[in-house]
């Protein structure tokens, strides 16, 4: 007999949750992870020479959550010659007490939810209390989603998009405003990446870049950094000057280390040490490590990605779309 399994859109999981709910996800998940409590063996990695792909596949466990999962994610760049776009992911769901397949997720939606839960998390945590102005800089759909993190645990009362690609952060700054209409809150387009980081309390960096999209020097004390883009060995979001200077903070010391950039890169110089991370967020969340402890304090957060924190994601996409029947199941 072969298994029933529902097939969630990126639609269907974003009627399933909000931003409150992925940042309370998101707390539940990274603690879980920090306790021990799941099981993430390295990343499988394929290459399609013939084509110029790259396909990886992450998998987890988490214990409490009675499932794992598996990701695949590919990148073609050249699809982009044929109107095609050059990524693709895909999570699969699994019942740990059977191993029978549960649901078939848009990867990209849950990497996206997990990364606006993930950076709520991380703000709520680690920046002021008394936060209120935002710099987001990147260049995609992405800057949007982290208006609404950075919101849903601060009271922001101005934002500011920055893109290094000309006439981009118009655009965002445009569907911005218009969903944030009557809050009162104010969008601006910063001319440069000095201006955007001028009195900002919260700054969140989505990127794809290879280079520091910044001078770390003009961070101002006080502020919170949350790295969130794709990480890399090679790529590099925030300089080693923030690196060496800020109260670093992981979302786990796994993935950090492991394909982190902005910290690898400085400990391959010999200008950071990896016992110089205050901690992974879910110990500060648990209280088994120190987060803020004044306003003067610069926190770094950086985000690598983890698929446990997916699969806890996954897991309570699935029990929210399937009590609201979102969907559409499949016979196997």
């Amino acid at each position: 007999m072969g298994a029933r399994v529902l097939v969630l859109t990126s639609q269907d999981m974003r009627e399933a949750l909000g931003p409150e709910d992925c940042a309370a996800i998101a707390k539940d998940a990274l603690a879980l992870v920090s306790s021990g409590l799941s099981e993430t063996p390295p990343q499988g990695h394929v290459s399609i020479p013939q084509q110029g792909g790259d396909v990886r596949f992450s998998y987890g466990y988490v214990v409490p959550s009675r499932a794992f999962g598996v990701s695949v994610d590919s990148e073609y760049p050249a699809n982009t010659a044929s109107g095609i776009p050059s990524r693709h992911s895909t999570m699969l769901l699994m019942d740990a007490e059977t191993g029978r397949p549960r649901v078939l997720l848009d990867g990209a939606c849950l990497s996206t939810l997990r990364s606006l839960g993930v950076s709520a998390a991380a703000t709520d945590v680690l920046s002021k209390r008394s936060s209120t102005t935002l710099a987001v800089f990147g260049d995609d759909e992405r800057v949007a989603d982290q208006v609404d993190a950075a919101m849903c645990v601060r009271d922001i009362s101005e934002v500011r998009v920055f893109s290094a690609r000309p006439g981009v952060a118009e655009g965002l700054a445009k569907g911005i405003r218009a969903k944030l209409k009557g809050t009162g809150v104010g969008v601006l387009v910063a001319p440069s990446a000095d201006r955007a980081l001028a009195g900002a309390d919260v700054v969140t960096c989505v990127t794809d870049s290879y280079a520091p999209v910044f001078d770390g020097s003009l961070v101002e004390p006080g502020t919170h950094v949350n790295a969130l883009g794709d990480k890399t060995a090679d790529r590099v979001e925030v300089d080693e000057y923030l690196v060496c200077h800020a109260r670093v903070y992981a979302d786990t010391f796994g993935g950090v280390f492991g394909m982190d950039g902005d910290v690898m890169q400085p400990i391959q110089r010999g200008r950071f040490s990896g016992d110089r991370l205050m901690g992974e967020l879910g110990q500060v969340i648990v209280g088994h490590a120190t987060g803020r402890t004044w306003d003067d304090q610069t926190t770094l957060f950086e985000c690598a990605g983890s698929a446990a924190v997916d699969v806890v994601f996954a897991q309570r996409v699935y029990e929210v779309a399937r009590d609201a029947r979102l969907g559409t199941k499949v016979d196997l």
